[in-house]
């Protein structure tokens, strides 16, 4: 589980941000609290969303926790001398010199980890891991100066790792490439855990659906169920894997298509482009006054369809495994009521067991609701004058125990909201 994340210098973000997953002591809605039987662990919310006006920074921080897990768990394979993919604040040039720095804390089998780097470009700068079994923190290692290091245990096996780690990549990495046991098991949380909703079209998510219903039965009827519960007209569902061959062709044949696509429909190609799966839904018919059954392709289904489909697997496989789900713009042709729903699931014990956490970006102002979200849940980015991006809650004002969160956004008094002009915009 996620418990805090600190970001600095890094896209739109320049003065350094701290998002935190912990409960203030506000005694309302404790059931949106997950509590570890550890003493020594935190209690830890269970969702948080994250609002702001368009280019405020909502995306930017939430793409720091993709560009962290991806780098953690890839960076031992940048060639020496390549570039690191990373973007500082550049709209102040002494920043665009100085090191992006992330630290993250975060709970994964009992052992709260805390983990920082700082970086440019063309070297990792300083890194550190800790973990703690209890209050006490143990020291894994510290890196300063790119190649300066510090080790308390496994003194000797840890130096010949530090030899094998390039100036560009992390010790974290290489040290679980080189099968260093402390570093695997902090760096399995972001591979296995800590889930990064995908850009655009979310294929991947919707590929992992469709892998979760050809597996098991069993998923593919609660699938069946969540998906009939959304009143969506949906009655049954079908998932088939194309053949090699047959797929191979409908590649090589969306490939030739793609500048036509990319013309006509702007980016939107009418077609499940790169699916390997065959994905048919069944919907209620009337054939001369008789029920029928009438499948719809992928394609023949609404945009909220699509979207529920391609992210309802990863929903539920978060909540049996008790995963970290990042998702931005989660509105996006979902309605209101059922984008509510999700949340309840995540926020309900009998559903989410295990510790899910679900954080989010959204516009949706109706899920601000002081009966849904706390104080605590609510989270808000902001421009400020030097066009950096502000990061803060709603825990953070001095709200009325009855006051209505959405009117108060909307009116603008936490801030995060557009200033229009009063005339129309053209």
């Amino acid at each position: 589980m996620l418990v805090e994340l600190s970001v600095e210098n890094y896209l739109s973000i320049k003065d350094r941000v701290t998002f935190s997953m912990e409960p203030t002591t506000d005694k309302k809605l404790k059931g949106n609290i997950f509590s570890f039987q550890e003493k020594h662990l935190p209690d830890l919310l269970k969702v948080a969303a994250v609002y702001g006006a368009n280019a405020s920074g909502k995306s930017n921080f939430l793409s720091a926790f993709n560009f962290l897990s991806r780098f953690v768990m890839n960076s031992h394979l940048l060639p020496p001398g390549m570039k690191i993919p990373v973007t500082p604040f550049k709209l102040d040039p002494d920043m665009v010199k100085e090191p992006t720095s992330f630290e993250i804390i975060y709970i994964n089998k009992g052992i709260k980890y805390r983990y920082g780097v700082s970086l440019t470009r063309e070297r990792v700068v300083e890194e550190y891991l800790y973990s703690y079994r209890t209050r006490k923190p143990t020291l894994i290692f510290e890196r300063t100066n790119t190649d300066e290091y510090r080790f308390t245990n496994d003194i000797h096996f840890q130096e010949d790792i530090r030899k094998k780690t390039k100036m560009n990549t992390l010790y974290l990495s290489t040290s679980s490439q080189w099968n260093y046991e402390p570093s695997n098991e902090a760096l399995k949380w972001f591979g296995e855990h800590l889930i990064v909703g995908p850009p655009v079209l979310m294929f991947e998510w919707m590929e992992r659906t469709c892998e979760m219903i050809m597996r098991d039965s069993n998923l593919k009827e609660l699938i069946l169920k969540t998906l009939k519960n959304a009143d969506l007209g949906i009655m049954g569902l079908e998932v088939s894997k194309e053949e090699k061959s047959d797929y191979m062709n409908n590649l090589n044949s969306i490939i030739n298509e793609m500048q036509i696509i990319n013309m006509v429909f702007k980016g939107s190609s009418r077609k499940s482009i790169f699916s390997r799966y065959d994905i048919k839904f069944a919907h209620k018919g009337v054939k001369n006054g008789i029920d029928t059954t009438v499948h719809f392709g992928m394609e023949e289904e609404s945009g909220g369809t699509r979207r529920l489909f391609q992210v309802i697997g990863r929903i539920i496989e978060s909540l049996q495994k008790g995963d970290t789900i990042i998702m931005d713009e989660f509105e996006t042709s979902i309605h209101p009521l059922l984008l509510k729903k999700i949340v309840t699931m995540f926020l309900d014990d009998e559903i989410n067991r295990n510790g899910a956490q679900l954080i989010f970006a959204t516009h949706s102002t109706s899920l601000l609701d002081r009966n849904l979200f706390r104080r605590d849940q609510i989270w808000f980015t902001e421009k400020k004058g030097d066009g950096s991006t502000d990061l803060y809650s709603l825990a953070d004002f001095d709200v009325r125990k009855d006051a209505n969160f959405e009117k108060g956004y909307l009116q603008g008094r936490y801030g995060a909201i557009p200033y229009l002009p009063a005339e129309n915009l053209l």
